[in-house]
């Protein structure tokens, strides 16, 4: 393992074998040589940008801006050591993840739309969105942020032509990344690492791996299964469902094995036909809503 250390460029032979190129924190430079090749740079998407192999994703573009504060009256809230979601209204939505050390990371995701609403600086626009949710306006009633200003991140949803090629495969979200509001990057990251690892010791062994079906197919089926969630956040579909008065609790088990990441459990309704089983059951839901 290689610490501050750059990929700055990866040669693939003509046996699938490889060259690539890394830079140290001091400048110098140093060639390894690899069998084979698994890339999990996570959003850094290493491998398809040296190969060219990303491309645009088809979510809508949304923008986050988040910062680090002092917490101070942590205690005072419900569950204070959860991480928690917050809505503040159907396009936008907040992260308040709690560390050790005594702060807290804020963040605030939405269309780019929401945060030209509010004027000024981006520290002056993150205290006026602070006040403006009233559990934050509360836990945040003086706050002192960490950092000189907050940050923005803005299209981050990415995808890749292909997520396997001669010499390499991706794991993770360096095949596609959705959007962050569904943190089940672990679980995904680990089951397609876990099943990449395999195929690539058969590939090793001489045997024959049919990538496409074996593993880019069962990515892809993944992904989408992820993507009807993620979709239905935003168009207000899960909303029904989790503020719903009536809660089976065989279903809610259903619906957070798929948040957790388990998206290839075809014995889960909301896996095996994802989109239709969210729809039906919000409007189930919503039609039978005491009046």
């Amino acid at each position: 393992m290689h610490y501050e250390t750059e990929v700055t460029g990866v040669t693939i032979h003509d046996d699938g074998s490889s060259t690539t190129t890394v830079k140290r924190k001091d400048g110098s430079t140093e060639t390894i040589k690899a069998k084979f090749i698994v890339d999990g740079s996570g959003y850094g998407r290493v491998l398809p940008t040296l190969f060219g192999l990303n491309k645009p994703s088809t979510q809508y573009t949304r923008r986050a801006l988040f910062c680090h504060l002092q917490d101070p009256h942590r205690l005072e809230v419900t569950e204070p050591d959860r991480i928690i979601i917050i809505v503040h209204n159907l396009k936008t939505w907040i992260w308040v993840i709690p560390f050790s050390d005594g702060t807290t990371s804020v963040g605030y995701v939405g269309s780019p739309e929401f945060f030209e609403e509010y004027p000024g600086t981006p520290t002056e626009k993150f205290l006026a969105m602070l006040k403006a949710e009233p559990s934050l306006a509360i836990r945040f009633r003086d706050p002192q942020l960490v950092w000189e200003e907050p940050r923005v991140l803005q299209g981050w949803s990415a995808s890749s032509e292909k997520f396997y090629g001669k010499g390499f495969v991706l794991t993770g979200n360096v095949t596609e990344f959705l959007d962050p509001v569904f943190s089940s990057g672990v679980t995904l990251a680990s089951v397609s690492s876990q099943i990449a690892a395999n195929l690539v010791v058969k590939h090793l062994k001489g045997e024959e791996v049919d990538w496409d079906n074996d593993y880019m197919k069962q990515m892809e089926t993944g992904v989408e299964v992820f993507r009807t969630f993620v979709d239905s956040w935003y168009d207000g579909t899960l909303f029904k469902i989790f503020f719903a008065h009536q809660r089976d609790q065989k279903l809610k088990n259903q619906i957070c094995s798929v948040l957790a990441g388990y998206v290839w459990d075809k014995t889960n309704p909301f896996v095996k036909t994802s989109e239709k089983t969210v729809r039906n059951l919000a409007n189930f839901l919503d039609s039978s809503k005491p009046a």
